[in-house]
Parts: C-alpha cells; sequence; structure tokens
C-alpha cells in the first residue's frame, strides 16, 4: 500500500547529552508491505431474515507483519514498528473480503458442500508459482498442512491454463454419477479399488431396457403327403406373451475410467427369452374336425453385450457451463447372443432378436447415460477465491482417474 502522507524523524542520545534530532524525512509515496495470511471463517449471517451458512475468505490487517521501503529501521525498532501498526488495526480494524460463499444458496450435493479448505503455496519443478487450495467437503475436517499435497503431479495447471480443479475418483463414482443418474431409473454404485492409489469405479445395480421383439417373421408353415391325393398342413406362428414388449436387464454392467480421460460403459448380462409357438395342423381330405391346434412355451438364453465410450465435455456458456456426457446411440455397441436358433423349419431367431435388439436398444442406453453434473458445475463456478463478477471459463475435462477440470479466470462485464 502507498503511503499518502506521514514523516519519519530519526534522534539519538548520547550519556547525559541533550537528544538530538534529524529533521523530519516525508514518506509520502513509500510503499507499506504487509504480508498476512489469507484467513477462512465461518459462520451465520442473516440474509431476508434467513440464516445462512457462509464461508468467508478474507484478510485482517491486525494479523499483518509490516515492513516500509526505503527506511533504514534497527531489528528493536522494526518489533516497535510492527507493533504500533498492529495496534491500529486492532482500534480500527480494516478486513478486505476476498469471497464469501454462501453454502445455503448452493444447489449441490452433500458430499461436495465445503466444509474446510487449506491454502498452501507451490513452486513446481518448472518454476511455475501457483495457490493451492485444498477443499474439504461433506463434513470431513481438513488434513493438517503438512499433510496437504497433491500426489505425482509435478505441474498441476497446464501452460496455457490458469486453473485446474481436480474431484477425487471416490467422491466422482461413489456420490456424483450415482446421484446425475437418480431420476433416470437406472441405479449406479461406486466400486473400491482397496486402494488409494486406484481409481474408483461403478456398477448398475439396476437398469434395463426395452425393446419390441417382433417374431411374426418366424412364421413357416409344413406340408405332408401320404399320396392318394391326402396329407396335412401344419401352420406354425410365434410371438412373445403378453405383447411383444421385453424388458432386457443391463444390471451388473459398469463405468470404467480410461487413460485417455474417457470413461467406458460395458458388460454382458444374460437372460431367459420366453415364447410362444402355436401350431394347427388340417389334415386332407377330411369330412369333420379337420384342424387341430395346440400351443406350447419354448425358451433361449439371450446374453446382451454393451460397451461404449462416454466422451465428457463442456457445455453451456457464462455462468450456465456444465460438464456433461454426451452419448449418441451410434456410440453405443450393442449385440445379442442366443443359445439356440430357433424352431425347426423357421428363419433363424438368433437373427431376429439381434437384429430387433441392435435397432432399439442403443438409443435408449445413450439416454440413459447423457448426463450433466450440476453439482461439479455449480462448486467450481462458485469457488471460494472468485471476487464476485469472475468465474471460470472451462476449457476441458476429463477422467483419467480423478476427475480434471481445466479453464480459465474470465471476468463478467455488466
Amino acid at each position: 500500500m502507498e503511503v499518502l502522507n506521514g514523516s519519519v524523524q530519526r534522534c539519538s542520545k548520547v550519556g547525559s547529552f541533550p537528544e538530538q534530532c534529524d529533521a523530519p524525512q516525508s514518506i509520502g509515496g513509500e510503499t507499506l508491505t504487509a504480508v498476512i495470511q489469507l484467513a477462512k471463517v465461518a459462520g451465520t449471517v442473516k440474509i431476508d431474515n434467513t440464516n445462512h451458512n457462509v464461508l468467508k475468505v478474507q484478510l485482517d490487517m491486525k494479523e499483518g507483519t509490516f515492513t516500509i521501503s526505503n527506511i533504514d529501521l534497527s531489528d528493536a525498532t522494526k518489533v516497535e514498528f510492527n507493533k504500533a501498526v498492529k495496534e491500529y488495526f486492532v482500534n480500527n480494524p480494516v478486513v478486505y473480503l476476498i469471497n464469501q460463499l454462501d453454502l445455503t444458496a448452493i444447489p449441490t450435493l452433500e458430499s461436495l458442500k465445503p466444509s474446510d479448505f487449506i491454502f498452501k503455496p507451490l513452486q513446481t519443478p518448472g518454476n511455475n508459482e501457483m495457490l493451492q487450495l485444498f477443499i474439504m467437503t461433506g463434513g470431513r475436517a481438513a488434513l493438517n498442512y503438512s499433510q496437504a499435497f497433491l500426489n505425482n503431479i509435478p505441474e498441476p495447471i497446464p501452460q496455457g491454463q490458469s486453473n485446474s480443479m481436480i474431484v477425487r475418483s471416490a467422491l466422482i463414482f461413489k456420490d456424483v454419477l450415482p446421484q446425475s443418474l437418480r431420476n433416470s431409473g437406472w441405479a449406479l454404485q461406486g466400486i473400491d479399488p482397496g486402494s488409494s492409489v486406484k481409481a474408483w469405479s461403478a456398477k448398475f445395480t439396476s437398469a434395463s431396457v426395452t425393446g419390441s421383439v417382433d417374431l411374426s417373421k418366424l412364421n413357416h408353415s409344413s406340408s405332408t403327403s401320404s399320396g392318394h391325393g391326402s396329407g396335412s398342413t401344419t401352420e406354425y406362428t410365434y410371438s412373445i406373451p403378453g405383447g411383444n414388449d421385453v424388458s432386457w436387464s443391463l444390471a451388473d454392467t459398469t463405468i470404467t475410467v480410461q487413460p485417455n480421460g474417457q470413461m467406458y460403459y460395458s458388460g454382458s448380462r444374460g437372460q431367459s427369452l420366453q415364447y410362444k409357438q402355436h401350431s394347427c395342423t388340417t389334415v386332407y381330405p377330411c369330412f369333420w374336425s379337420c384342424t387341430r391346434c395346440s400351443d406350447s412355451m419354448l425358451a433361449t438364453d439371450v446374453t446382451i453385450e454393451v460397451k461404449a465410450a462416454l466422451p465428457l465435455g463442456v457445455g453451456g456458456s457464462g455462468r450456465n457451463q456444465t460438464i456433461e456426457i454426451k452419448t449418441s446411440g451410434q456410440g453405443v455397441v450393442v449385440s445379442g447372443h442366443l443359445s439356440g436358433g430357433g424352431p425347426s423349419g423357421s428363419d433363424d431367431l438368433k437373427a431376429q432378436v439381434n437384429q430387433q435388439i441392435q435397432s432399439q436398444v442403443p438409443a435408449q442406453i445413450a439416454e440413459k447415460l447423457s448426463i450433466q453434473f450440476d453439482s461439479i458445475s455449480v462448486f467450481a463456478l462458485k469457488n471460494l477465491l472468485f471476487p464476485s463478477n469472475d468465474y471460470i471459463s472451462f476449457s476441458s475435462c476429463a477422467v483419467p482417474g480423478d476427475l480434471i477440470l481445466l479453464g480459465n479466470f474470465n471476468s463478467a462485464k455488466f
């Protein structure tokens, strides 16, 4: 801070002689330097007669250590100078608010609500200097300052970017992904790898798609002849009991991370497909009760295999940016495998069922797995260190293990 006006006067006293003082020297224009730790403050404030839980990052001047440029002070005088400036700010409080985060107003997951944080400077092997902000969420207490560090990440911010945000895979697969799918009818459960150096994954405990299986192309007839104009003809028709709709289970399929930063969906699931065979045999020549019909239930085991890349990207703009998975039906590969080819004398059951699975299932999977991570987006955009009109302009994101989100600071213009 620039000193606007003031003066300093040097005096000395030797023995019993009167004190000798130089003429006052102006210090206007000199620089007062304050070294102050970023402080975190948690509390409750009244907003519109409602209690709001807030976290603040601020600089309290009375907590500083002060020096002034171009003035030669003895060690004892430096101590007294510091003491005097601190006393001034005790009697005349000056607190700079860096930012205030209203946790009440953030519609995010409980597991992503900030509860404590640690600031720590970092100088990387490439001589890049940056400020790290370790945020503890979900009510978890912050680690000791000495334990706050990133494992095996020598340069946390790539060249050309001003910030990066890293969210550990346990939060992504245990909380964010399952919660993002909670209204889709599918249920996802995080899988702990049992090692802190391995990424989490997730398994669907409930997932199904519906396909309309039309077996009419299997319908056929067969005839026999015994000579002398006599014989029989049998007509066979096939259908799914209760209608053509079949629910295909995809439980136990998984989402895993890939080295290229994309997530990968894959797995297989087997189930029995039951269908009805209706046959009517007509005997000729015939004069009474010439046709006899019967029904029988047949079954075949069907295994559905699925695989799809789940590309992560950034959508929206400004403060409405989101992190999202955009999956298309063309990106989902589905195949069916049957234990049998179908009834004797009919077209191949496997070909019919597989063709209909491939034409109907991928689009349904793509719809379920096209997800917006609103909780991550809100959390990143409302970070503690951003002045009120600033935000991150996301540039890219990936999940090679933990989730990493890269961007640059933008100032909103109003």
